[in-house]
């Protein structure tokens, strides 16, 4: 084999490689089985958190995911917040003890869980994906950005945690642009990474 025959083939291989989605990853071009599993007794923030990633999903790949209660099979599945669906999946953790803003992504085989403390620390977690993982931007009140997935997309193995330093009570300005509007119950109107010194708190 000559030189650059021997080049062109160790070239193909790696590119094959780096194209395929390895086995066990969750493939984000390739939704379809998926579902999004809530808990029995969601808080409204939940719902609307569960809301919010079906309607981005779907504006990403082209497929909306149904919301269910109960899980019907092991795996393809995203989670959102703490349910006995996912407490018993290979993505299971407990929320009971994170704070009102803390957030966990896990994702494990073809399960992703998005889960943290009540009332907000889901909704921050669905948003933190969003940005992290899909590329979507709140650019403006009016405007969006939410890349197109016509490609391969897998997501590894993921274990990311968040607890904020500063705990947010009011904003004037610089507002999560994102948020049409929190349901009643959140407990928050402002998303955390809001840039503002209004007023802020540690974290206790």
């Amino acid at each position: 084999m000559t030189r650059s025959r021997f080049f062109a083939a160790r070239c193909g291989l790696f590119l094959l490689g780096y194209l395929t989605t390895p086995a066990g990853a969750v493939n984000l071009a390739d939704l379809s089985g998926w579902d999004i599993v809530i808990p029995s007794e969601p808080i409204e923030s939940e719902i609307y958190a569960a809301e919010e990633l079906q309607h981005f999903l779907a504006e990403a790949t082209g497929c909306e995911l149904p919301l269910r209660r109960k899980a019907e099979a092991d795996e393809r599945h995203f989670f959102v917040g703490q349910s006995d669906a996912m407490l018993a999946s290979n993505v299971g953790f407990d929320t009971s003890m994170m704070g009102d803003e803390d957030l966990r992504i896990l994702v494990r085989g073809e399960n992703l869980a998005i889960a943290g403390g009540r009332p907000r620390g889901t909704l921050y977690g669905v948003y933190a994906f969003l940005e992290d993982y899909l590329g979507v931007r709140f650019l403006t009140p009016d405007h969006t950005h939410v890349p197109k997935i016509t490609e391969e997309h897998p997501l590894d193995e993921i274990d990311y945690s968040y607890r904020p330093p500063l705990s947010f009570r009011w904003s004037n300005t610089a507002r999560r642009t994102a948020i049409r509007r929190l349901p009643r119950g959140c407990g928050a109107t402002r998303f955390p990474r809001t840039r503002n010194s209004a007023v802020l708190r540690p974290v206790a």
